[in-house]
């Protein structure tokens, strides 16, 4: 389906970048007009992404959400509990692609790992996104070809 198509054809160059001690209101502001996905950084190091079900998640208040879906969605049993930082909230990275792989490639990365996004890394440098709604608009923009 995606033939020859590579990463730095589907990526998005210009996303959200955060610390880990950066607050989760902070957050909210980095996604303006930005992808979907924050890329968390320890330094220089990429160490984890959030996406917009992070944030949400943070958004509802436990107590109010109905003891069967409380571990369903991540809450976990402490209720008193309430996220504070991109550290409490991300999900740690486990895979990157390089812009120069195929997004074949990607897919298989993103279904293996369970995520919906993966870093773009350049020589040990962060220099995109890419999702699977960017994949998914490449792929209606090249006419199902």
């Amino acid at each position: 389906m995606f033939g020859d198509l590579k990463v730095k054809e589907v990526m998005v160059k210009d996303f959200a970048k955060c610390k880990k001690s950066d607050s989760v209101r902070k957050l909210l502001n980095k996604l303006k007009g930005k992808s979907n996905i924050i890329v968390v950084f320890d330094g220089r190091k990429p160490v984890g992404e959030i996406d917009e079900l992070n944030l949400i998640k943070v958004m509802v208040n436990p107590k109010k959400v109905p003891h069967k879906y409380i571990v369903e969605m991540g809450f976990g049993v402490d209720f008193d509990y309430f996220a504070k930082t991109a550290r409490d909230i991300m999900d740690p990275i486990g895979v990157c692609v390089g812009p120069e792989d195929s997004v074949t490639d990607a897919i298989i990365e993103m279904d293996d790992g369970d995520v919906k996004s993966l870093p773009v890394v350049e020589k040990g440098k962060v220099v995109g996104v890419v999702s699977d709604n960017d994949i998914v608009k490449a792929y209606l923009k090249r006419g199902n070809k």
